[in-house]
């Protein structure tokens, strides 16, 4: 600051540190590429470190989301390196909270689109920002662009892990949520009944993730109008409550 290579400007809630522009591209040039790297790395996990847990101010989270889409200007591939750094993510989980839809769904394409260049479309990083664009594009109001996000997750992870993995269970479920969102009953009825049916077979009637699969598909009957199946899934559900609690 003395030198007058940054600026901080106390006055703003979230102290901001600014640097001019001819000072950045003079450093980038300089800095050897490894030192580049751990540098970025640096920065990256300083931004993750101060980033408050629930956004309470709006303000020091738009700075924060501001410094992390200059450092990812500046750094490019290196934070996607062995997979993507959390604090990309966590600035996609700001924009979220800031019920900006919009600008989520652009943020999480961007996220998808890098991933899927540098990491591969299977990689955990980029189907995690699937689903979180699936989540955005429901949150905008466009649930069958959520529903064709999920599907694709649900693609990537059968590919990846195969159909009994508990990412592809989980992935299934996220997808049948989102048919029923979108008022696709019979969709929704078709999944979480494959899904329960697996779940059964996997996992056993008494896992939670199982008895979250009756609610679900419970609820599902219910919307349908098929009232006697949810209910007879409903009493399913407090059985196996009631066996939980005599085996405790």
């Amino acid at each position: 600051r003395q030198l007058g290579v940054i600026v901080i400007n106390p006055d703003s809630a979230a102290r901001t540190v600014t640097m001019h522009s001819l000072v950045q591209a003079t450093a980038s040039q300089v800095i050897p590429p490894e030192m580049l790297k751990f540098t970025a790395a640096a920065a990256a996990s300083a931004l993750l470190e101060a980033w408050p847990g629930d956004d309470h101010d709006p303000l020091v989270a738009q700075a924060l989301r501001d410094c992390t889409a200059r450092l990812h200007r500046a750094a490019a591939d290196l934070l996607w390196t062995p997979e993507a750094h959390p604090v990309l993510l966590r600035a996609g989980q700001s924009l979220d909270r800031s019920q900006q839809p919009g600008l989520a769904v652009s943020y999480w394409q961007a996220v998808v689109g890098t991933g899927t260049r540098i990491l591969g479309p299977n990689h955990t990083s980029t189907l995690l920002a699937r689903d979180r664009l699936a989540t955005a594009w429901d949150a905008a109001g466009r649930p069958q662009d959520a529903v064709a996000a999920l599907q694709r997750s649900v693609v990537q992870r059968e590919r990846s892990f195969g159909r009994d993995h508990p990412e592809s269970l989980s992935a299934r479920s996220s997808l049948a949520h989102a048919h029923l969102a979108a008022g696709s009953l019979d969709h929704a009825i078709l999944l979480y009944e494959s899904t329960l049916a697996d779940q059964e077979r996997l996992l056993g009637p008494g896992h939670p993730d199982t008895m979250a699969s009756y609610g679900d598909l419970a609820a599902a009957y219910r919307s349908a109008g098929q009232m006697e199946a949810a209910v007879s899934l409903f009493e399913r559900v407090l059985s196996e409550i009631g066996r939980a609690s005599c085996r405790e």
